[in-house]
């Protein structure tokens, strides 16, 4: 069941990540160092509108969303919902003026703000789809919107910077379009409510009680994971934030990638033994979901390491390499542990309910990240800021594993964690042990080989589940 449901979510949870990341690469070579600042700050605080705003009311959703055989409770549901879109909106954009006109510090034109305006409106609503429909297992709805925002939107945004300006507004006019476009193809098709109504009283006490300390761990989880970029921004300038961000977002997004090839697939199924009242069984998946999350994201860490400098200097342009080659593989490093803290051991506060102890850890790290990020900008630069950063995400890791271990249940499957290691360890020796050029060629050569001699090192011990992956891939 698992490895039926990570195939049929394959496209969305591969694509719509890979071109996030590839974009990382591409608009260095079109935007200078601060003006991948600004873009790269716009979009990290939607996510913190999104956070503060419709995260909490989201999760909600996903976990009690009504059946849609009720279509009375359902309809209800649509009616609440909207009125949340609405509210939601109106905040983002509040959110999003204060950015360009405070944050930023710049004059922003027309199309600049009108862009980040429809951007952060757009994507929220998207985002929330996204999970909606994932809890209703509409697989063909989820695969558009996680495929045409990211990759529409790149698409539309390298047209833009082409044909007219190459400027962050350029950038973000085709990620917006392309968001507004995937929201009218799939709400019709998903269900939606356009009446603004009082909402139904009690979804939003549940809102409150189950997404909303959640909401306030996604806001936390926003200063661990973005406030390394204003501390950089107000400790140093726009174009550092620029710099910086490029090792920072390849780390976040290459982990992301390979991270959400499982989770997506793996987490709902144990929300369903859960619903079907054995704690039991979804201890057991959410074993084998960390078992299947460590072993994509170690060999995605251990082979940007083993690649790094030729990574560098195939793809980033030369504006950016220097810094990306130094900051690179602690970012990747951190990356792993964030999205490994949080598609494993913190997803058995969510199974149990227990929201405090998203807040408790959740407020460990970023207090650690924050303080620790910020000491070592001043005593190191850009490379003190994101080992500080670094530091502080191991801390939550460490926090959340403990807490996990004391709730009971939790399992780690230690025999799949070592033949893992062992794989990565062969990966690595045989990349590093071959001559490759510096070159997109040695590139793709030096990922193809050192991909292939992980899986054969494993494949012996995963013979059955080797066999059922290539027959659920053919069918």
């Amino acid at each position: 069941m698992l490895l039926k449901h990570t195939i049929l979510y394959l496209p969305a949870q591969f694509l719509g990540p890979l071109t996030q990341f590839l974009s990382v690469i591409v608009w260095t070579h079109w935007l200078s160092p601060a003006e991948f600042g600004v873009l790269m700050l716009v979009t990290v605080t939607h996510e913190l509108a999104f956070a503060i705003t419709l995260s909490g009311f989201t999760l909600y959703a996903v976990r009690h969303i009504p059946d849609a055989s009720d279509a009375a409770k359902r309809r209800e549901f649509y009616n609440t919902e909207a009125t949340m879109l609405v509210f939601s909106g109106l905040v983002s954009m509040v959110v999003a003026l204060i950015l360009l006109y405070v944050v930023l510090d710049i004059m922003p034109s027309a199309l600049m703000v009108g862009a980040t305006l429809l951007f952060f409106v757009t994507r929220s609503v998207n985002l929330h789809y996204a999970d909606r429909v994932r809890a209703d297992e509409q697989f063909g709805n989820y695969t558009l919107l996680q495929v045409l925002g990211p990759v529409l939107g790149f698409v539309l945004g390298l047209l833009f910077v082409m044909n007219f300006e190459a400027t962050p507004a350029a950038v973000i006019s085709g990620y917006a379009l392309a968001q507004l476009i995937a929201l009218m193809i799939v709400m019709p098709r998903a269900g939606y409510s356009l009446k603004i109504t009082d909402p139904n009283r009690e979804m939003i006490k549940g809102a409150i009680g189950y997404g909303g300390p959640i909401m306030l761990a996604a806001w936390l989880a926003w200063f661990s994971d973005h406030g390394i970029r204003f501390i950089v921004r107000y400790g140093m300038d726009l174009a550092s934030v620029g710099l910086m961000s490029v090792p920072w977002g390849l780390g976040r997004r290459g982990a992301a990638v390979t991270a959400n090839l499982v989770n997506a697939a793996a987490f709902p199924l144990a929300v369903k033994k859960m619903k079907e009242g054995s704690r039991t069984g979804a201890m057991e998946q959410l074993s084998m979901n960390g078992a299947m999350l460590f072993g994509v994201l170690a060999p995605t860490v251990a082979g940007v390491w083993a690649i790094n400098e030729l990574l560098v200097k195939a793809v980033i342009d030369i504006r950016f390499q220097e810094v990306t080659i130094a900051l690179l593989p602690i970012a990747i490093f951190a990356g792993g542990l964030r999205y490994f803290r949080a598609h494993y051991p913190d997803q058995i506060f969510l199974l149990d309910g227990n929201t405090k102890k998203f807040i408790k850890i959740d407020t460990i790290e970023a207090i650690a990240v924050l303080i620790f990020c910020a000491l070592g900008l001043m005593e190191f630069g850009l490379l003190g800021a994101v080992a500080g950063a670094t530091i502080g995400v191991f801390i939550g890791v460490v926090a959340s594993f403990t807490y996990a271990i004391r709730a009971g249940g939790f399992n780690v499957l230690w025999v799949h964690y070592g033949r893992i290691i062992g794989a990565c360890l062969a990966m690595v020796l045989v990349i590093k042990l071959l001559p490759f050029p510096m070159t997109i060629i040695g590139l793709v050569a030096s990922i193809t080989i050192g991909a292939l001699v992980y899986a054969l090192v494993l494949a012996p011990f995963y013979y059955r589940e080797t066999k059922e992956a290539l027959a659920s891939m053919r069918s």
